[in-house]
């Protein structure tokens, strides 16, 4: 490695670094699973945890940045979240259902 003098050095890992800060940056989809453990109120941790799978996997599925899964991994997160499979993996947008308190109710 030659340096020109008064040229400052700057290591490989300054410009991956900064090239990985960019793509963390790009708005991600959110996924079904994600609106799924909102409504729920599970972080990450709580569904690898019961579905007995990685933390970073889960990670990666709710974050929508792993595509491909396992049918036996995506029965473990449905069976966790006691949903069906269509439910959680499913193409469709996800609608949140409201939550109604029938305790004003008067007999």
């Amino acid at each position: 490695m030659t340096f020109i003098i008064g040229e400052e050095f700057k290591p490989y890992k300054v410009y991956r670094a900064n090239s990985f800060k960019k793509k963390a940056r790009r708005k991600r989809n959110r996924t079904r699973l994600y609106f799924i453990l909102k409504e729920k109120d599970w972080s990450h941790m709580d569904l690898a945890e019961e579905a007995d799978l990685e933390l970073a996997q889960v990670s990666l599925l709710v974050n929508g940045l792993q595509k491909d899964i396992l049918m036996n991994t995506a029965k473990r997160i449905c069976n966790a979240l006691k949903r069906t499979l269509d439910d959680v993996f499913s193409d469709q947008p996800y609608q949140i259902k409201p939550n109604i308190d029938n305790d004003d109710e008067d007999d």
